[in-house]
């Protein structure tokens, strides 16, 4: 159930520590960080799992400042909702890209045991899809044969998203299953968040669906990819988003680019 509604009442009666009213800078922080988690949420109920991918979200796109404050606000809006609530702490000097290198990914792959958790990690990564429009995909609209799948976008867009070899290789397999649904992945969130979570962990990585995202962008741009052809894989309205997430470089890039060219 979306939280538009509630996020005022929430304000309104919102105590620090029970003992002080927060002050208008704290409540105007805590307002514009429940509104970013709604656009999160997507029109999704909020839940420990989203929450924490959200949190995780920030870091690794936000100032540590800035994703500790949401964890605070989404924190007591998940105890006023009477909800769980991760018990995470964001500390200062968290990266702001998610790194995994390539050799890492390789070794999630070869961690999947089972043919679900192969096309789930290798979808989210290779084409860079959300968690929501993974779960959207239907076999209707997936075409094995071209490579490519008709998704939802945020947003309600409708648009096609390029399925790489490996991919296509994995989701062959689901489609020979004589028990396959009209969806391709015949699970929820919950169970999606669980699957790529076990995996990581086979590897000792904490990992979560919109990490696997964010590694494919960072991955693409480390690579020499333009901005604008990851903006259009990964269904980036506007430029600046991507640009903001993936324009700049780590200095170990920039000191293997330079070494480069001598």
């Amino acid at each position: 159930m979306p939280i538009t509604k509630q996020i005022e009442p929430f304000l309104a009666q919102y105590q620090v520590k029970g003992y002080r009213t927060p002050s208008p800078e704290t409540l105007k922080s805590y307002r514009n960080a429940l509104t970013r988690y709604e656009i999160f949420l997507d029109g999704r109920g909020p839940d420990k799992a989203l929450q924490q991918e959200f949190i995780e979200h920030l870091i690794a796109t936000r100032s540590s400042g800035y994703a500790r404050i949401s964890y605070y606000a989404t924190g007591a809006f998940h105890k006023w909702l009477g909800i769980p609530a991760v018990g995470m702490y964001v500390a200062e000097g968290q990266a702001r890209i998610i790194r995994i290198s390539d050799s890492e990914i390789e070794d999630l792959i070869r961690a999947c045991r089972t043919d679900t958790e192969r096309a789930v990690i290798l979808v989210l990564f290779e084409s860079g899809v959300r968690a929501k429009e993974l779960l959207g995909m239907t076999w209707a609209k997936t075409d094995l044969t071209r490579g490519f799948a008709t998704i939802t976008r945020k947003g309600g867009r409708i648009g096609d998203v390029p399925l790489f070899e490996r991919s296509v290789e994995a989701l062959k397999v689901l489609h020979k299953r004589p028990y396959r649904g009209l969806n391709v992945f015949l699970f929820g969130y919950s169970d999606l968040y669980n699957t790529v979570k076990r995996v990581g962990g086979r590897i000792n990585m904490h990992l979560t669906p919109h990490m696997l995202r964010h590694a494919r962008g960072g991955q693409l741009r480390s690579k020499g990819v333009a901005l604008d052809r990851i903006q259009e894989l990964f269904g980036h309205t506007d430029p600046k988003t991507t640009s903001r997430f993936y324009a700049h470089l780590t200095p170990h890039q920039l000191k293997d680019d330079i070494k480069k060219v001598g």
